[in-house]
């Protein structure tokens, strides 16, 4: 596998802060009406993790450390596999095959009026990231919606 640039992922995490059309970004199965998104956050933790490698029988190796990529992503509302296609392409951009001004050019601007064809096709982009490491960690609901859930009746 090829390191990780983080200036250039850190590029890529600043550029998709905002509201955009992610039009390039979602799966042909979506629903949603319209493609504009906002990001309210995009950030990266990196931490070492210890391995210990050890060669046939058991006897050790050597010591080593890998590097674990926490990605932070906040939006009031995603597309249908918005995440692991930003990923995807986050991944090429950060190993080099990639340029930070290809992924800053597929977000497109969130005009008012109706969606306009993006200039390239979902095709075009680069292959998603596999699910496996892609976790949602957190739903947040506005208070207000915490309260109506409250006097409602779920059955």
């Amino acid at each position: 596998a090829l390191p990780l640039q983080l200036p250039k992922l850190l590029a890529c995490l600043d550029a998709i802060q905002g509201t955009w059309d992610f039009s390039l970004f979602r799966a042909a199965g979506c629903t949603a009406p319209s493609p504009v998104r906002t990001i309210t956050h995009a950030s990266v933790d990196i931490s070492d993790i210890p391995v210990h490698l050890t060669a046939e029988g058991g006897v050790p190796r050597a010591d080593a450390a890998l590097q674990l990529y926490t990605f932070h992503l906040h939006s009031p509302a995603f597309l249908y596999r918005q995440i692991v296609n930003i990923m995807g392409f986050m991944l090429r951009v950060g190993m080099g095959m990639d340029t930070v001004t290809s992924f800053q050019q597929s977000l497109l601007p969130a005009l008012p009026g109706p969606t306009i064809q993006p200039p390239q096709s979902r095709r075009h982009m680069p292959a998603a990231a596999p699910a496996q490491g892609l976790y949602l960690t957190q739903v947040t609901y506005p208070p207000a919606m915490l309260e109506d859930a409250e006097h409602a009746s779920l059955w």
